[in-house]
């Protein structure tokens, strides 16, 4: 795969859920959530459309499939950490992780631990650069598309997930207060 190109995840709005994923400044992907309490989101594309559901509480699994199939193309298992461990469609394995906390860096590393894909926060808002490293594992571009698109839902994951304790603990302490 080329890594020259100028990838970027983004939210067009201050308002809502939505997210598009861009090369070069066209869009690639966009990302709708389906609602703030579902776990479902939608991705349409150019020649594609998936959905990725998370389910599962305990031991929650987030699944990539065709609209419409019941087959996954994707299944991510969390890791305590908050990183993921994902099998695509075809034996590719690859980690979501956090690649550096001071520079507010996430991305896909390899069996090895190298990084391949790296979102880096550009802004308080949304808005990352993905730098494309060493994509040298990465067959072809519907894997990479669907790696890309991936690793922005587990972002928006976490950031839902820190939200939701942090007030689970702003709450227990007012009630203890």
């Amino acid at each position: 795969m080329e890594n020259g190109d100028n990838w970027t995840w983004s939210k067009p709005g201050l308002i809502g859920s939505d997210f598009v994923l861009s090369r070069n400044g066209a869009s690639i992907a966009s990302v709708e959530f389906k609602g703030v309490m579902n776990g479902v989101v939608r991705v349409t594309g150019d020649g594609f459309e998936w959905t990725i559901e998370r389910s599962g509480v305990l031991h929650p699994v987030v699944t990539v499939r065709e609209s419409g199939s019941a087959t996954a193309l994707a299944v991510a298992r969390p890791r305590i950490g908050g990183s993921y461990d994902v099998e695509v469609e075809g034996g590719f394995a690859a980690r979501f992780r956090s690649i550096s906390t001071w520079r507010a860096q996430f991305g896909w590393v390899k069996t090895d631990g190298a990084p391949m894909i790296v979102y880096t926060a550009r802004s308080w808002s949304a808005h990352r650069t993905i730098e494309v490293r060493d994509a040298s594992a990465i067959t072809d571009e519907t894997l990479l598309r669907l790696l890309m698109v991936l690793g922005g839902r587990f972002m928006a994951i976490k950031k839902s997930d820190v939200a939701l304790t942090s007030a689970a603990i702003a709450a227990a302490t007012m009630t203890v207060s």
